[in-house]
């Protein structure tokens, strides 16, 4: 990764700040799909393992967290999110390039979910994310990588 963007490994203590972030985030997402403040919550903080977070900093400042978790057949980026006011510089964009560039990505399918309607579909569709499943709730995306990734 480019400097001054740098990933630190999450610690509890900072469990707090990165829920926070994803009700900030993804405010309108709950919103527009009717899920209260507390279960969104609860879904952070019953998923949250620090040691497959990552904090992101640019310039020294947290702007956003990332997280990718063993699943069948490859990964599983689970959260992943940039504060507003960081949003559209590239920082997410780089760490993305990162995760499918990184050796443990390689061979491996990396699939995410997004709520349908949201902005981040078209990001993930940007780097090549293709839909496995969709239903009127979640759009389920993944990439297989291959040598064609090198090209991020």
């Amino acid at each position: 990764m480019k400097q001054p963007l740098s990933l630190r490994e999450a610690s509890p203590s900072d469990e707090r700040r990165l829920s926070d972030l994803r009700m900030a985030v993804m405010a309108e997402d709950f919103k527009r799909h009717g899920l209260e403040d507390s279960r969104a919550r609860e879904y952070f903080h019953k998923n949250f393992i620090s040691s497959l977070t990552y904090v992101i900093e640019w310039e020294h400042t947290f702007v956003g967290c990332v997280a990718v978790k063993p699943a069948e057949g490859g990964d599983l980026l689970e959260t992943f999110y940039i504060k507003p006011e960081f949003q559209g510089k590239g920082i997410g964009s780089e760490v993305l390039r990162f995760l499918i560039q990184k050796s443990y990505v390689k061979g491996k399918k990396l699939s995410l979910a997004v709520f349908q309607g949201s902005p981040a579909r078209q990001f993930y569709e940007k780097f090549g994310f293709q839909i496995e499943q969709e239903d009127s709730f979640i759009a389920h995306l993944s990439l297989e990588y291959d040598e064609s990734c090198d090209r991020y």
